[in-house]
């Protein structure tokens, strides 16, 4: 996580992505939030997240809801993908 946002596990621990600003699009929480109460996963779910330095980074969130020991958290992952964004976009744009 501090490789790929710049925030160090100080400034991450007991931090919300809302209080550290992670999620630029405003409507990404709550498309995240539902999608994943109503399967308890996302899978691959496409999203951009803000580096600390304020960069937009693209990304594929993949979650799921867990227990541990009676408490319900996220356990989730979201690879930096935005090389590959930039290069599938430049094939497109080639192929025009």
């Amino acid at each position: 996580f501090e490789t790929i946002t710049g925030y160090s596990r100080d400034e991450t621990i007991g931090a919300t992505a809302e209080e550290l600003g992670i999620w630029p699009e405003t409507d990404f929480r709550e498309k995240f939030r539902y999608r994943l109460l109503e399967q308890n996963r996302v899978n691959n779910m496409p999203a951009m997240f803000k580096t600390k330095d304020g960069t937009i980074r693209h990304t594929r969130i993949s979650a799921e809801k867990i227990d541990i020991e009676g408490t319900e958290c996220i356990l989730g992952v979201f690879p930096d993908v935005t090389d590959e964004v930039i290069a599938v976009k430049a094939l497109v744009v080639r192929t025009i």
